[in-house]
């Protein structure tokens, strides 16, 4: 990758990571002390956390169209993403997910109305 294209592609991760890392916050706010009879805070916290899978989402697809990591098939794009960032690039780039993040992150993309809360970083596991 010539020095020009790396650094611009540094500036987009941190940019996203930084937009993960703002709902990430807010998730975290939001949750804290719900109860489910509660229903216009549990709504706001299932927002939430659709806009934190969709922030990854794009973190992913940043890496993919960086490496030249395309996925073409648009009917099931989300799931070749996801599979396709457990798998190291050999001399490219690591593996961004790890199997269970995979797994977490493709529930969550099969089922939008989950209120799951999962923390990923782009960086092999989730905490």
């Amino acid at each position: 990758m010539e020095k020009n294209a790396l650094t611009v592609f540094k500036a987009d991760l941190q940019s996203q990571m930084a937009l993960v890392n703002r709902i990430l916050t807010l998730v975290e706010q939001r949750a804290t002390g719900l109860t489910a009879d509660d229903p216009i805070r549990l709504e706001s916290v299932a927002y939430q956390i659709h806009n934190l899978y969709n922030a990854v989402e794009d973190l992913l697809k940043l890496v993919a169209a960086h490496f030249e990591n395309q996925i073409t098939d648009t009917a099931h794009c989300h799931t070749a993403l996801l599979q396709r960032m457990t798998q190291e690039v050999q001399g490219i780039r690591p593996a961004l997910l790890s199997e269970e993040c995979y797994i977490i992150l493709s529930r969550w993309e099969n089922s939008p109305q989950s209120t799951r809360l999962v923390l990923c970083t782009p960086r092999l596991t989730c905490r």
